[in-house]
């Protein structure tokens, strides 16, 4: 209905094209409502070719049949939608092959072939072939044409387009202005005709300085006379006569007086010699020439620009004098923010002269104490709430002095290109699009360094590099960096290629004199890195980008007209600069070119470009798009803690760490197939494997604490992908090697929540001490910042935008930004939680041979001197702790407390319970009163034995397995004379002397036998040895820093435990856990016996 009354209106001739932009705004809003379709899909990619190809296979008739209705708007919408599905598939199948052929992309292709076969128009193969160029660059469409599948070929055809190849890539130098325009012709018009005069008058005629007037002439040379070595030689039109002569006008004229050389060498096409990449020849595809040509830009213009400490000296100094950058700070490079943190601490404090003294609390935090750092008073950590500073200058346990230097590397600390993700992130004050130019000129200026001081360059490059791979290494990272940009603004490599040269042109406008200090010259420290990063963003950057859709398409309507291709037809149906000759008529709607127009797709990084230049007064959604690669990955925390509690489960001193480095993932998941549980476990650690892709170049300079203080994932992790083919170490969280992966991930994902929250909290001016907070074992997706940036974010995003219709102007997008950004702050940010993580909280894998009871307490005894309870004070705790949960649960509190002392020296003499309520925040970790009162930090040891002995007592009672953890190796059964022989000896003696034999054996076993071989200084093997020896050994030197004064009779007792005989072998560590259970056995009846 709606659509008839707007024909009634505009029935006249004259308002036909307001109607046609009508129906296109329709088509629009339609076409969007099939993105936000698949958005909300679990497998987008799958879901999408799937409807693409539904709505494909409609009537072709419907589409091409005269008159205008609903139905045929939808149908023009299903079309270009199915199309643009179509482009995206042939790039990833074709080109990219990151995809495979199947029955699925097979089917799309027919379709999409039949409906360009069939249809009588051929607007829909045009839009096609647009979309595929805009998208993915000229060179992706040329590839295809070129593929052997003949069908595709076919179908896709357009002989008008490929009459011509296009040899040689668009003039890109273009974007200098019609001046150098002017200088390229009259450049060829002398270089044809021979007649120099020509070119001389024109050089004359431009109106700049000399160096920007030379930098034009230079460009012109290297498009027309270097770029003409693409062709054959009988095939290029200027003659070597024609290049000997303009060599000759270059020597003769006064301007190029200090540049002859190189003029020269442009005219050879030997100016990179030592490169042969840089090198133009025959056969380069479009997308090497389009780099090649950048590169020579900027190599002329950093040439070109007179003086020196300018704002591009830092770039000019790694092409030209690279050996004077061996210590620089590289920009974009990441780095280590402990200074900053001091600075931001020192700064926030009153009266900062008061000779400040930095410390880190239990959990590493940093926080700072004036007065000389004499700690006088208690506080509490902002962080985490641990107890922080001392009193009486004495420090509070747990805390520890900072001496932790700043570890930012200079020079290139980014490894790999192809272990960097494609995706944007800020740096410093540097937005995602920002960071990923300046990179790219980062890596440009050092490619063509190494292209004239190879060495230099690469003792800047960390890893070391082999000196054959520093061009590869180099050339790969400005390929990944052209993409990252490419994703960032959202538009096609070719406007990519525009922009960066429109940068480089404004680097030679935009020149002032020399004013930059020189540690900003060679970017000597991290603050000189920062500010020239601002100063180049500010001078350069953000005045294009913020210009950036209105410029491109400026320039591209240039470049689709520039003679020098002779308005090359494809370049003209890209840029949509052909003017359609027949009438704009609605009922033929299916021939009207402008309803197939592109047009660039919403993503996040295209909506971040948009905020930051039209919205940036918006702060927490500017802020938020910004953060949002990182914070996209909070959603997956509690499946990153169920996979690694489920391993925990599995694994826990069952598994060495070299076993962990030997089974992959991919054979950990096998394992759960057995179980039914193969597809949960595949999500689980794809979840893992997502996040990380996510963070990993954020972890490559983070911080996060340990028992010991603070610590990093290794670089060489955070470089690469965590892939199927890892090792299921990855996934086990500890302290320290592979494992770091797996604790540094959930804690810096937790610790980005904190932080975004508290950012928001400045924002809006509210408490952060106020939000809600959960401790790390309850959190669930409710406490998160979680959401899926397809299914939630962009239909967000597609409902706050606006398409509004005016006559005579078309469709016009805008967006509701204090809608979308209230409303993300209501769904995703209301009620949110701040997670309290003490360290203590994060569940860690325990290795089988490495962190036994014996490894712990031996260096719980290096920080902490022990000394045993008195029989008494262990009885009536044992009392006092008769139920078996409380057991349990006192034994688990009491094992975190010891594996937190054995990493900090604390005071022996502190109350054991204070330390657990107050340092590690637990609640009741003791139901005994005896226990609370008289358990001091020295009696860690001796209260588990006590208590762990009471639970194996229990166990063994029941049935169970009394000694869980205890490795099988040291679980050898006795043989009959062997059991023989303790019976008889147990008969002999009273029952009081066999209980302390069963607690010396008990002992022995936790805290010397189970001593792993190769974890002390003998390498001995306790296994192997007797066992009657290992306990006269202990006895005569007990595992506590006092004597314990055992009765004189305990040796004579333990002797008595036959060595040697006839047909007798003797009783080994290796039987110790099988000998103490039968002991107890003997025991338990023995004491039945005198019951009764």
């Amino acid at each position: 209905m709606y659509l008839q009354q707007a024909e009634d209106l505009m029935s006249l001739k004259e308002n036909e094209e307001k109607m046609v932009e009508l129906c296109l705004l329709i088509i629009q809003c339609v076409e969007d409502s099939f993105h936000y379709e698949v958005a909300k899909s679990t497998d987008p990619m799958k879901y999408t070719i799937r409807m693409a190809t539904q709505m494909l296979q409609h009537d072709v008739g419907s589409l091409v049949r005269e008159g205008l209705d609903v139905e045929k708007l939808y149908c023009m919408a299903q079309t270009r939608f199915g199309l643009t599905v179509v482009a995206e598939v042939l790039h990833k199948l074709l080109v990219k092959k990151s995809i495979k052929h199947s029955q699925q992309t097979r089917k799309l292709l027919e379709t999409a072939g039949r409906l360009c076969d069939e249809c009588c128009s051929r607007q829909p193969k045009l839009f096609l072939i647009k979309h595929l160029c805009r998208c993915f660059g000229v060179e992706t469409y040329q590839k295809i044409c070129k593929t052997t599948d003949a069908t595709i070929v076919r179908w896709m055809s357009v002989p008008e387009l490929q009459k011509n190849e296009i040899v040689e890539c668009s003039d890109r130098f273009i974007v200098c202005g019609d001046q150098y325009k002017e200088l390229r012709e009259k450049l060829t018009q002398a270089a044809l005709g021979q007649n120099m005069d020509i070119f001389s008058e024109a050089i004359q005629a431009v109106q700049l300085p000399d160096y920007q007037k030379r930098t034009l002439v230079l460009l012109a040379v290297m498009r027309e006379i270097t770029m003409s070595y693409l062709y054959p030689e009988n095939k290029r039109r200027v003659t070597p006569y024609a290049k000997a002569q303009l060599q000759q006008f270059f020597y003769q004229h006064p301007l190029f007086s200090n540049q002859t050389d190189l003029l020269a060498a442009l005219c050879r096409n030997d100016v990179w010699r030592r490169n042969p990449k840089l090198t133009v020849q025959e056969g380069m595809d479009l997308g090497h020439q389009s780099t090649v040509c950048l590169l020579n830009h900027f190599f002329i213009i950093l040439l070109e620009i007179p003086e020196e400490r300018t704002l591009v000296e830092p770039l000019n100094r790694l092409v030209q004098q690279p050996g004077d950058m061996q210590n620089s700070f590289l920009p974009t490079m990441p780095q280590d923010d402990v200074d900053e943190i001091k600075e931001a601490l020192l700064a926030a404090r009153k009266g900062g002269d008061e000779n400040s003294v930095f410390y880190r609390c239990p959990n590493g935090h940093p926080y700072v104490i004036g007065n000389f750092g004499q700690p006088a008073t208690f506080g509490r950590c902002k962080d985490c709430g641990l107890e922080i500073g001392g009193q009486s200058y004495q420090l509070r346990a747990g805390n520890i002095v900072d001496q932790r230097l700043d570890q930012t590397a200079t020079g290139h600390v980014l490894g790999q290109a192809e272990g960097r993700q494609p995706d944007a992130s800020p740096e410093r004050g540097l937005s995602p699009t920002e960071c990923a130019i300046v990179r790219l000129f980062t890596h440009m200026a050092m490619y063509l360094g190494a292209s004239i001081n190879q060495q230099a360059i690469q003792s800047l490059i960390k890893p070391d590099l082999d000196a054959d791979n520093v061009l590869p290494f180099l050339w790969a990272h400005i390929e990944k960096d052209l993409l990252t940009i490419q994703r960032a603004v959202g538009r096609s490599v070719d406007d990519v290629y525009i922009i960066i040269h429109s940068i480089c042109r404004d680097m030679m406008r935009k020149h002032r004199g020399g004013q930059m200090n020189q540690d900003i010259c060679v970017l000597a420290n991290k603050a000189a890195r920062k500010k020239w990063e601002e100063e180049f963003s500010k001078t350069y950057l953000s005045p294009l980008l913020q210009e950036m859709t209105r410029d491109l398409k400026t320039m591209n309507k240039k470049l689709a007209n520039d003679q020098r291709l002779g308005s090359d037809p494809l370049l003209c149906l890209l840029f949509e600069i052909n003017v359609p000759s027949e009438r704009s008529s609605p009922s033929s709607l299916h021939n009207v070119a402008a309803v197939w127009r592109y047009r660039s797709q919403i993503t996040m990084d295209h909506l971040l470009h948009t905020v930051k230049v039209q919205a940036p007064t918006h702060k927490v959604l500017l802020m938020f798009l910004q953060e949002e690669k990182q914070l996209r990955a909070i959603r997956l925390v509690p499946s990153i803690m169920k996979l690694q509690q489920l391993l925990i489960q599995r694994f826990q001193r069952k598994l060495d760490r070299e076993e962990a480095l030997t089974l992959t993932i991919e054979d950990m998941i096998k394992e759960y197939e057995n179980e039914g549980r193969l597809d949960e476990m595949r999500s689980l650690v794809n979840d893992f494997i997502l996040a990380w892709q996510c963070v990993r170049d954020k972890l490559l300079t983070y911080t996060f604490p340990n028992l010991e203080g603070i610590t990093k994932i290794p670089k060489e992790f955070c470089q690469k992908p965590i892939t199927d083919a890892h090792p299921v170490s990855v996934l086990l969280p500890t302290f320290r090697d592979n494992g770091l992966c797996a604790y540094g991930l959930l804690y810096y994902l937790l610790k980005k929540q904190n932080n975004f929250l508290q950012e928001y909290c400045k924002m809006k001016r509210l408490k952060y001490t106020e939000l809600p907070k959960v401790q790390l074992r309850d959190v669930t997706p409710a406490h998160l910042i979680s959401y899926h940036p397809d299914m939630d974010i962009l239909p967000m995003v597609m409902a706050n935008c606006h398409y509004t219709f005016q006559v005579g102007k078309g469709t016009k997008i805008d967006y509701n930004f204090g809608d979308l950004e209230r409303q993300l702050m209501d769904r995703f940010l209301f009620s949110k939680s701040v997670i309290e993580m003490p360290v203590y909280e994060f569940e860690m894998m325990t290795y089988r041979s490495e962190t036994t009871n014996a490894v712990v307490f031996r260096d719980l005894r290096q920080k902490i001197k022990q000394e045993p309870l008195t029989p008494v004070v262990a009885n009536q705790i044992l009392e006092e702790t008769r139920a078996y949960p409380d057991l349990c649960e006192t034994l688990d509190k009491l094992e975190i407390t010891i594996s937190f002392l054995k990493s900090v020296k604390g005071d022996p003499n502190m109350c054991l319970e204070k330390f657990m309520t107050q340092t590690l925040k637990m609640e009741n970790p003791f139901p005994s009163q005896k226990a609370r009162s008289s358990c001091q930090c020295k009696h860690a040891q001796s209260l588990w034995i006590t208590l762990a002995m009471e639970k194996t007592r229990r166990q063994a009672s029941h049935k169970q397995d009394a000694f869980e953890g205890v490795v099988t190796e040291l679980r050898e059964e006795l043989n009959a004379a062997q059991r023989d022989m303790i019976t008889s000896l147990c008969e002999e003696i009273s029952l009081d002397r066999l209980d302390l034999l069963l607690q010396i054996l008990f002992e022995c076993i936790m805290l010397t036998i189970t001593v792993p071989k190769g974890t002390d200084d003998d390498n001995v093997d306790m296994a192997k040895l007797p066992l009657r020896d290992t306990l006269l050994g202990y006895i005569s030197a007990p595992q506590y820093d006092i004597d314990l004064n055992y009765p004189k009779w305990t040796d004579d007792l333990i002797e008595r435990i036959q060595k040697k005989g006839a047909g007798f072998t003797p009783i080994l560590n290796n039987q110790a856990v099988d000998a103490w259970m039968f002991l107890y056995a003997l025991f338990t009846v023995k004491q039945s016996e005198r019951r009764y």
